[in-house]
């Protein structure tokens, strides 16, 4: 039996059904109007994204450079460390 043709208390279902079926709606498009501004979100997720890993590469590029420039420095350091003890 469709829901339109059942009975509560001797009223039938029809007018109840579609007082809750308007309701539901109305909750639906507050939901919907509410979840709007979100719709945006997920191209700049991407942008930002993207624009991390153009940081990374940077990154590592700076640290590689730091790593080269490092080396010499220390070798310097431990030529004078050694200098230093000799006159000592």
């Amino acid at each position: 039996m469709p829901l339109a043709g059942r009975r509560y208390n001797g009223q039938t279902m029809g007018g109840y059904d579609a007082v809750l079926l308007e309701d539901m709606n109305h909750k639906f498009d507050v939901i919907l109007e509410y979840l709007a501004p979100l719709s945006p979100l997920p191209a700049k997720v991407d942008t930002i994204d993207e624009r991390l890993k153009n940081i990374e590469t940077d990154v590592q590029i700076i640290r590689a450079a730091v790593t080269d420039r490092s080396a010499p420095l220390l070798n310097h350091e431990q030529r004078l460390t050694t200098l230093e003890s000799k006159t000592a």
